[in-house]
């Protein structure tokens, strides 16, 4: 049972509330410190919503691998048609599940797209031409009608865990689905650490007309932490009375001290404290742990398989020392971040980074973004020429979100030799497929000034002078290809 934030617990119940009486949608911001519990928090929410009847929605964004904006996309709308597990029959089981919803054709094909359904060669000639923004809006407008027509027959909650690490592109996707469906019986919760609150902040401008409550978690209060107390009366009550005026109110660092064995010394903070509980496990164990922290928050038992010298290995033990929990399937995460967090850091760099190697070599074959982004985390050589390619293979997917973000990460490289021309190329041709064409100028230009030849030269300067007629700079333009057709007839172009 949840101890304490009976006080949260009320207010969410007003919250819905409302939204039945006005039939109305609104947003909850939940705002705390990192191991404040707001997962535990909202984890209540959603039982309660249940057992009141209500269609209960949940989606937790990760931090490591990037946003992944249409990762997030497919990942609510797998949540809201309840699809979990793909199966050998998964274009029928989609089809199945949003035949009654009487989605418009382009509306489908983005939802195929995004659901990665079989494509043929003309669906996908249609997704190429519809162009970034066409997909963009198509995309809200597919989960705004799947929304909005749940809601009609069973009102909603819609949760989503860990929004500070949202990109903008998800947050504005948000927004406008939550715009485009605030006439329906939804409440939407997001949580965010109050010590990153730009996303959120970004979130409630963006939604003028939709209204917002914003709660901002403080450090449990005596009597919370007494209800939480109960739920370890096999703890010595002097140690119980240590562990309170450590945590100071802080339920996350207080758990972890009450479920950590007894010792002469109360640990000083978070850090020390993961670092005594750590000690507690086997080598083995602490091996799993470390790979785990290195894979992200939430990882496959296959992974750690693959990547265990020990055949066989199992995670039971760390469930039951509360550093992991058990998901569904072979999923598995840790029990809170900071968790994951701290155990990742204290790696010593050499070991940390040899281990996004082997990564990086386990993710090569299915996930080459992810394994690229390992070989970045590693500081390696090749980290370049594969964050430029996965950031290509993206883009040619119409990933542009996916393929900007690995090209930021490409920008940020300082540990090895950058190919600058090809890098200022494709970043032009993301922003403009994006319609971000003050943008896509400025990479451009850069790929003119950066170009080893006049044939890669000509192509940056033709690419420029498209962007440059879509911003209407007509003497610009002009003046770009006076300069450019000399040079290309000189390479016979």
């Amino acid at each position: 049972a949840l101890a304490g934030r009976q006080h949260e617990m009320r207010l969410h119940g007003s919250l819905l509330n409302s939204v039945l009486a006005d039939q109305q949608s609104q947003v909850m911001l939940v705002q705390g410190m990192a191991g404040m519990g707001k997962s535990r928090l909202l984890a209540e929410m959603v039982d309660f919503a249940q057992q009141h009847f209500l269609c209960a929605v949940q989606v937790e964004i990760q931090d490591f691998g990037g946003d992944r904006h249409r990762a997030v996309c497919a990942a609510l709308l797998k949540s809201l048609l309840d699809l979990h597990e793909v199966t050998p029959f998964w274009d029928q089981l989609v089809n199945q599940r949003v035949g009654h919803f009487g989605l418009q054709a382009d509306q489908m094909l983005v939802c195929r797209e995004l659901l990665a359904m079989s494509l043929g060669a003309e669906e996908r000639l249609v997704l190429q031409a519809m162009g970034h923004a066409a997909r963009a809006q198509f995309l809200v407008q597919l989960l705004a009608t799947i929304v909005a027509r749940m809601a009609l027959q069973r009102p909603m909650l819609i949760v989503v865990e860990d929004a500070h690490w949202a990109s903008a592109s998800t947050i504005e996707t948000l927004a406008r689905v939550m715009t485009a469906s605030h006439e329906a019986q939804v409440l939407w919760v997001l949580s965010g650490r109050v010590e990153e609150p730009q996303r959120l902040a970004d979130l409630q401008r963006m939604i003028p007309d939709v209204a917002v409550t914003s709660l901002s978690l403080a450090p449990l209060r005596p009597h919370e932490v007494k209800d939480l107390l109960h739920q370890f009366d096999h703890v010595d009550e002097a140690w119980r009375h240590q562990c309170i005026q450590r945590a100071q109110g802080h339920p996350l660092f207080l758990t972890q001290l009450l479920m950590a064995d007894r010792h002469e010394c109360l640990p000083d903070n978070f850090q020390h404290l993961l670092q005594v509980r750590l000690d507690e496990v086997s080598p083995q164990d602490r091996h799993a742990l470390r790979l785990a922290a290195v894979l992200g928050q939430s990882f496959s038992t296959a992974d750690i398989h693959a990547l265990m010298p020990v055949p066989g290995y199992q995670l039971d033990a760390l469930v039951q020392h509360c550093f992991l929990r058990h998901l569904d399937g072979d999923r598995f995460d840790f029990l809170h971040a900071l968790i994951r967090q701290g155990i990742y850091e204290a790696l010593p760099v050499r070991q940390r980074e040899a281990m996004h190697v082997q990564m990086a070599q386990h993710f090569e074959a299915c996930d080459t973004a992810l394994a690229a982004q390992h070989l970045h985390k590693a500081r390696q050589a090749r980290a370049p020429a594969a964050l430029l390619s996965a950031a290509q293979a993206r883009h040619e997917d119409f990933d542009h979100e996916a393929a900007l973000s690995l090209l930021l990460m490409y920008g940020g490289i300082d540990y090895a030799p950058r190919d600058e021309q090809a890098y200022a190329m494709l970043l032009g041709d993301v922003h403009a497929k994006m319609g971000s064409m003050p943008q896509a100028r400025k990479a451009y230009e850069l790929a003119v000034v950066k170009a080893e030849d006049e044939v890669t030269r000509l192509m940056a300067k033709v690419a420029l002078a498209g962007v440059l007629n879509v911003l209407e700079d007509l003497a610009a333009e002009e003046a770009l290809i006076d300069e450019a057709l000399p040079q290309a007839e000189a390479v016979g172009a």
